[in-house]
């Protein structure tokens, strides 16, 4: 049996679709958390749903969504947010 680079094993699964939005999503979270207090989020193939419970931050994130978008996907160095929704809770 010969062994294989564990590092190899992990890029092979990175790539997995599934896998690959949720480390995304897991990104992103920890990054809306940090910069604008954001946790509730869901990221499905490019779609970013983000919910928020403040009407004011709401009012903020959709004045500032193309700039968001942007600032996530350099903060990712890919064009992986092709689209955001903002939903009040």
């Amino acid at each position: 049996m010969e062994w294989i680079d564990i590092n190899k094993v992990l890029a092979s699964v990175k790539l997995r679709p599934k896998i690959k939005d949720k480390l995304k999503e897991q990104i992103i979270r920890e990054y809306l958390q940090k910069k604008r207090g954001v946790k509730d989020i869901v990221f499905r193939q490019g779609n970013l749903e983000i919910k928020v419970k403040s009407s004011v931050l709401l009012q903020e994130l959709f004045l500032e969504q193309e700039n968001l978008k942007k600032e996530i996907n350099n903060y990712l160095k890919e064009e992986a947010v092709r689209k955001i929704t903002l939903k009040r809770r």
